[in-house]
């Protein structure tokens, strides 16, 4: 026997409109029932639950690279035709609703969201969409060109430089080369024995960033940070484009 839902239950195998093979359960749970079976008989019991609207849906979320205050639309099926009390979320972060239909959502990207990779789930009363991921910048972007001059590599194919950083756009420090911004590029053209690399990011403008290289070693993965106590800082310009210079004392 499997759970059954409150209230009186009929045999399902019975047609007489007044069975005298009942299950009674009320609120609390505890059983009352009425059996009356001839040999080699059986009753069965079951019960045809409400169907609930089906599971929200998230197709596609445009754009896909957001900022606070930005408006993006979610497509999809089964949000409801109405809102009612359905919400998008950022994370853990609710939005602000523009317009609601079974198909479309547009919200606004909330100003709490934290920069980074984010999950954006539309939640109703009967359940949670899947989750669709975006990428929240940390602010309006800039292009900055990052230069560093005297980096020696003897060979490009036995080393990588990267930039890393403080802010999200530069991988918060992170050393995995799927995260942080590079691999840098070599002044030179065939990047035998160059000493000038550069890289162009784009980063949150009117935003003091820190930032430093690192080499990755091809043959052992091994990281060799760049030769400094302290991180380098810019300040990233509101409009235009920025530029960094950076002469490595080795």
């Amino acid at each position: 026997m499997t759970s059954l839902p409150a209230g009186l239950h009929q045999n399902r195998l019975d047609d007489t409109p007044h069975s005298r093979n009942w299950i009674d359960i009320s609120s609390t749970g505890s059983i009352t029932y009425s059996l009356f079976l001839d040999d080699q008989s059986s009753a069965v019991w079951s019960y045809n639950g409400v169907q609930l609207s089906p599971r929200p849906m998230l197709g596609s979320v445009a754009p896909a690279q957001v900022r606070s205050g930005n408006q993006i639309a979610l497509d999809g099926s089964n949000f409801g035709t109405v809102k009612r009390d359905g919400q998008v979320h950022f994370g853990d972060r609710p939005a602000s609703i523009i317009s609601w239909s079974n198909t479309r959502i547009v919200a606004t990207v909330p100003s709490a969201a934290s920069p980074g990779i984010t999950d954006i789930t539309v939640r109703t009363s009967y359940s949670t969409s899947n989750p669709y991921s975006i990428r929240i910048l940390s602010g309006i972007q800039i292009p900055v060109t990052f230069t560093y001059n005297n980096i020696f590599i003897n060979n490009q194919y036995t080393g990588n430089i990267y930039l890393t950083g403080n802010v999200f756009e530069l991988g918060q420090w992170s050393t995995d080369p799927k995260i942080a911004q590079g691999p840098m590029y070599p002044s030179n053209i065939n990047g035998t024995n160059s000493m000038k690399w550069f890289f162009t990011v784009s980063l949150p403008g009117c935003q003091t960033i820190e930032f430093r290289y690192f080499i990755i070693n091809n043959q052992t993965n091994n990281v060799e940070w760049e030769p400094i106590n302290i991180h380098h800082q810019y300040m990233v310009p509101c409009a235009g484009l920025g530029q960094v210079n950076v002469q490595v004392n080795q």
